[in-house]
């Protein structure tokens, strides 16, 4: 009986010391490490496909593009540039957390990490401008868990949290 006790008190110990890891500063390096990210790949969206998964979510500006989408993107009546400035400053504002991993400014297409506070699960996420004449631009939006374990909807209200901003401070192209 005291040996069972004994064991109970260290499994009850090793969670609690566990969890205060995942929750504290100490634990960060740790599991950084033991949660790796691995190699980022660019995203093609015009194969992508989300199945509305519990660790995804996915915006497009239609069907023609993405082959399965979470959520329609619009077309800005403003050009790529204008779309990466009003990006960059939404980030400073709503998402200082988010850290820039791969970027490629010939096709406008952008990766951010982001770890969760809980035991530093990683997020990417993965947005390309697309342009639509001189004018006008879209976008698309790809985020993930990189351990899809669940996600609390974080990634979707992430997206959403995105789009309004951008719907906001750009003006929207009227067909």
């Amino acid at each position: 009986m005291r040996i069972l006790s004994w064991l109970i008190g260290l499994a009850v110990l090793g969670a609690v010391v566990f969890v205060i890891l995942g929750v504290t500063p100490m634990g960060r390096a740790p599991f950084q490490a033991m949660f790796a990210v691995g190699p980022i790949e660019k995203i093609d969206f015009t194969k992508m496909a989300s199945l509305r998964g519990p660790a995804q979510w996915l915006a497009c500006p239609g069907y023609d593009m993405c082959v399965e989408l979470d959520d329609r993107t619009p077309i800005y009546d403003n050009d790529v540039n204008s779309i990466k400035r009003t990006w960059d400053r939404m980030l400073g504002e709503l998402f200082p957390q988010l850290e820039l991993v791969q970027a490629d400014d010939a096709t406008h297409q952008y990766t951010y990490l982001e770890r969760r506070r809980l035991f530093q699960m990683p997020d990417l996420l993965t947005v390309q401008i697309f342009p639509n004449g001189e004018t006008r631009a879209s976008v698309a939006v790809f985020s993930r868990s990189v351990y899809p374990v669940g996600d609390f909807g974080s990634n979707s209200s992430r997206v959403v949290r995105m789009m309004d901003y951008l719907d906001e401070h750009l003006s929207l192209y009227k067909r």
